[in-house]
């Protein structure tokens, strides 16, 4: 099964000749969950911009390539972003999704508007999206009598697992999180991924997130991509390679070890 990203000799950055995160070869698998690890500043947002098509932070575009394959075709990432902003909106409307720590919602609609919205861009009828909604909120033990509710009536915790209801009531192909957990306490945070977990299992996407908890990470991820820093010349950078790419068979029978293993390296 061809993966959903092949990355290869790419260097990401938000200036000319001066890298964020250099890439040699990876790539992202289909229908999996793919948690990424790294102390801050080694560029975990910067292949998340990248990747979803939020910012273009490819430097070596010329050198490098990156490609996504939605199972039929292969889409170069130099070309799509030649495109207009119109055809980056279609395309990230059409196959990805997303959820951050700052939960993004529209303050002047209701907790349902907000929710129903993307469905309905995707085409889908107001009644089933909001069937879907009904569904997720209980689900994430938001109370339903709350749909027509505006946000202000919503807790921080409430906000996010609305934001995330969103994000996975879509047809997505990839969701992207950047610390997507980050306002909720532990018992909400692992609902929140198992729910994402089933998700993506009912319609073979994948999940790309960016985190700093080891723990949940190891609980749900089918593979974690150690970030590490690399310094040379007075230069520092992130850098991912192939022996950073643990699956989970890895740490599944070695929890404490690999776990003690991860905290020593993100330090």
């Amino acid at each position: 099964m061809k993966p959903f990203f092949s990355i290869d000799n790419v260097e990401l950055g938000y200036q000319k000749n001066k890298p964020v995160l250099k890439i040699n070869s990876l790539s992202i698998p289909k229908n999996k969950m793919v948690f990424l690890l790294g102390k801050s500043g080694v560029g975990k947002s910067t292949i998340l911009e990248l990747l979803g098509l939020m910012n273009n932070t490819l430097l070596n575009s010329n050198e490098g390539s990156l490609t996504f394959q939605n199972g039929v075709n292969n889409y170069d990432y130099t070309s799509l972003w030649a495109g207009t902003e119109k055809s980056l909106a279609e395309f990230r409307n059409q196959y990805f999704s997303f959820i951050f720590q700052n939960e993004n919602l529209m303050h002047n609609f209701t907790a349902g508007e907000n929710i129903c919205v993307t469905q309905m861009i995707q085409g889908k009828s107001l009644k089933d999206a909001k069937e879907l909604a009904l569904s997720l909120m209980q689900k994430l033990g938001i109370d339903v009598a709350k749909f027509d509710a505006p946000i202000a009536e919503f807790s921080g915790g409430q906000r996010q697992r609305l934001s995330f209801i969103r994000a996975i009531s879509t047809n997505y192909k990839v969701l992207f999180g950047d610390e997507p957990t980050g306002n909720l306490d532990w018992d909400n945070a692992r609902n929140l991924m198992q729910v994402l977990k089933d998700d993506i299992l009912a319609k073979e996407a994948s999940a790309v997130i960016v985190s700093h908890d080891i723990s949940l990470a190891m609980e749900f991820a089918d593979y974690i991509y150690l970030l590490t820093e690399h310094k040379e010349n007075n230069e520092t950078w992130g850098k991912i390679t192939a022996e950073n790419v643990i699956e989970r068979t890895n740490w599944e029978n070695n929890f404490a070890q690999f776990k003690n293993s991860f905290e020593e390296k993100l330090k």
